[in-house]
């Protein structure tokens, strides 16, 4: 087990890290393709962030 669990953290962190950059890739990027208005952006941003969450 000792020499399991290194591995299995650097996995996890990896995965986590590579999600985290997916999503602030949408978050970018789909408000740019949508050209909508700054109010529109934000709200479309918190219930993004509703939905992950």
């Amino acid at each position: 087990m000792p020499q399991m669990s290194p591995l299995w953290w650097s996995t996890l962190m990896i995965m986590f890290i590579s999600a985290l950059m997916l999503m602030m890739l949408t978050v970018y990027f789909l408000p740019l393709k949508e050209k909508g208005s700054m109010v529109e952006k934000s709200e479309y941003k918190t219930n993004y962030h509703k939905f992950m969450w």
